[in-house]
């Protein structure tokens, strides 16, 4: 974590797999949405795996490159950064 509180950091340990997770439409799964009101459902997320050429597949070999436009290395790190939002 940062001095102010603002970014907490990260590591995987034993991370170095080349997977990402990449939100999937409800009509790409069953079709229609999970509940009748489409509300209060978390967002489905797929995981995906970079191959050697740079591409974002699933385990079926669907090309999910377009929707993520980076590359992941091996040694990962990630920052979480808190926003806050203060009425006046």
């Amino acid at each position: 974590m940062n001095r102010d509180g603002s970014r907490v950091f990260a590591t995987a340990f034993k991370s170095g797999n080349r997977t990402s997770a990449v939100p999937v439409p409800f009509d790409a799964l069953i079709g229609e949405k999970w509940s009748s009101d489409g509300v209060g459902h978390p967002e489905p997320m797929l995981i995906v795996q970079q191959n050697d050429q740079g591409k974002w597949l699933d385990l079926n070999g669907k090309d999910w490159s377009q929707k993520l436009n980076y590359s992941v290395a091996d040694n990962d790190l990630f920052v979480s950064v808190r926003r806050i939002h203060i009425e006046c």
